[in-house]
């Protein structure tokens, strides 16, 4: 065992950092029951059969969250209301590996960078303030990471395998948010681009990954669309239509910046270094993630939340960024380090009487 902590001391760091971090959300202030999670907690008595279940169509869309919900609720008895918390605690300790192993396979193996950016996608502004609350985000961020990490390594390895398995995980994922949707244009531009396939290895591979897609999403799709009469194209075009006055610039930038906050510093400069000298694998990967990561625009509200998949590729370049700090000043290094942490926690515990100041009526 102690060999084991050696080798891998930064998953262990990560893990352990993961769960004094929850401690401090629990601690830091208490959780906010919005109008979102009324609409959840009402979806989980529905399909649970409870007296005050709710019938909500853009939330039967997305049954996975409040179905677990539910089933946790019953077996704590807690309620739906306490399942839900305690599900989004399990996704968050589940998280850590995830986005580790991600980091680490975009990386080439290099465990200090994924273990830096990982931290800082940990303690990122949404993840403080959605990923531990009444919400069903947090489920969505991870599928939306571990279908990123079959895609990488479909890029790596070439095996058809991995398409599979990337389709399988955002098919569950579709599940639990639409924006796990990502998933599908990286694989769909990998599939694509990235050389050394023969095109029917390219069209095997696309049919692999759309498999499980069709048979899984697509089949609750038909079954909400023939049961409830919502599909979420239905739902899209009706939330599209009614909020697409808030999606005006400054709310975008303002929402986007709050994604990663000051970590966007150590993102770009990452970015710079990796220009200048990254290989060509991970040119690859910062070019095929470029739509995925800006995917959030087709959606209709801005919200940092909405846009959290865009702290994906900003940890992984903040890592090479740190990484290289670290291995030429430790004292600048952890300086920055805390200090990027600190500027997230600052805006999880402040930021409602920061805001107001900077920009009335934005929500970060």
């Amino acid at each position: 065992m102690q060999r084991f902590v050696a080798r891998q001391w930064q998953i262990t760091a990560l893990l352990v950092f993961a769960v004094a971090n929850l401690f401090g959300i629990w601690a830091a202030q208490p959780f906010v029951v919005s109008g979102d999670s009324l609409a959840y907690f009402e979806t989980a008595k529905f399909l649970g059969g409870l007296e005050g279940g709710v019938l909500h169509p853009a939330r039967i869309l997305k049954p996975l969250g409040p179905m677990l919900a539910y089933l946790i609720g019953q077996v704590t008895g807690r309620g739906v209301e306490e399942g839900l918390l305690i599900e989004n605690v399990i996704w968050y300790l589940l998280m850590a590996p995830a986005i580790y192993a991600l980091l680490r396979r975009m990386s080439g193996g290099d465990r200090n960078q994924a273990l830096w950016g990982s931290v800082l996608f940990l303690s990122a502004y949404p993840m403080l303030a959605y990923g531990i609350s009444y919400m069903t985000d947090i489920s969505g961020w991870f599928f939306t990471v571990w279908g990123y990490y079959f895609v990488v390594r479909f890029i790596d390895e070439r095996t058809l395998r991995d398409a599979f398995f990337a389709g399988l995980v955002m098919a569950v994922g579709f599940l639990c948010k639409e924006y796990v949707a990502a998933v599908a244009i990286f694989f769909s531009l990998a599939a694509c681009i990235t050389p050394g396939f023969w095109w029917e290895d390219r069209l095997r591979a696309l049919a692999l990954f759309a498999l499980p897609v069709l048979v899984i999403a697509g089949g609750w799709q038909v079954f909400c669309w023939a049961t409830y009469h919502v599909s979420y194209l239905s739902w899209y075009q009706a939330g599209g239509v009614s909020h697409y006055e808030l999606k005006v610039l400054p709310f975008i930038v303002k929402s986007f910046v709050g994604v990663f906050l000051l970590g966007w510093v150590a993102a770009l400069a990452g970015l710079r270094t990796l220009w200048r000298e990254g290989s060509s694998r991970e040119l690859l990967l910062l070019k095929l993630l470029v739509l995925p990561s800006v995917s959030f625009l087709l959606w209709h509200v801005a919200s940092s939340r909405i846009y959290f998949i865009a702290a994906i590729p900003a940890a992984f370049l903040a890592g090479v960024y740190l990484e290289r700090l670290y291995k030429t000043n430790r004292l600048i290094f952890w300086s920055v380090f805390c200090f990027l942490i600190a500027g997230a926690y600052a805006w999880y515990l402040w930021g409602g009487t920061i805001r107001p100041a900077v920009w009335p009526g934005i929500e970060l």
